[in-house]
């Protein structure tokens, strides 16, 4: 499905990208195509989000990938996975909204046990999915949790950071009793 961008000018003649779904970028005054067809802006540069989207039919972001919202963790008896040999694995469920950005195709999510500089990352996963699962945590401890949004170009999003949050988990006795 290829999206079918126009560049039209407002009532103030100001130069306006729009797609089907209305107004995605409005440009200064004076903006106008070079002898190419090629968007150039009142200062007389060429635009490469336009360049980009005549020839690929997509929008080059000019902007920062949006970062995924409220961002919170769950963690306790009713998450733990207590394995056959009764030995238990108490996991941090992250989850979180969806970060409004058509261009995303992943989210990246790492941990780190508070007081460490080092981050752990866990497998990234669908924008859309909205949940991940952080195993092997301790019971007690404190864990620094941050998620981010991921482009196909490599571009991402600023961290969002739970901070400190305490695992309550199952402690099970050794042999599972």
């Amino acid at each position: 499905m290829s999206t079918k961008f126009q560049i039209n000018l407002d009532i103030s003649s100001t130069a306006v990208l729009t797609d089907a779904l209305g107004i995605i970028r409005k440009f200064e005054t004076d903006s106008k195509f070079d002898p190419w067809g090629i968007f150039i802006d009142a200062r007389g540069q060429r635009d490469p989000a336009v360049v980009h989207a005549a020839v690929t039919g997509c929008l080059a972001p000019h902007n920062k990938p949006a970062t995924p919202t409220n961002l919170s963790l769950t963690s306790g008896p009713n998450v733990a996975q207590i394995n056959p040999d009764g030995t238990v694995n108490n996991l941090i469920v992250v989850e979180w909204d969806s970060p409004k950005d058509k261009l995303s195709v992943g989210v990246d999510v790492q941990y780190q046990l508070c007081g460490t500089t080092y981050w752990i990352s866990v497998a990234r996963t669908s924008p859309y999915q909205n949940l991940q699962w952080i195993g092997n945590t301790v019971p007690g401890k404190s864990y620094d949790v941050r998620i981010r949004s991921a482009r196909a170009d490599g571009s991402t999003s600023s961290w969002l950071t739970f901070h400190n949050y305490t695992v309550s988990g199952v402690q099970k006795s050794a042999g599972g009793k």
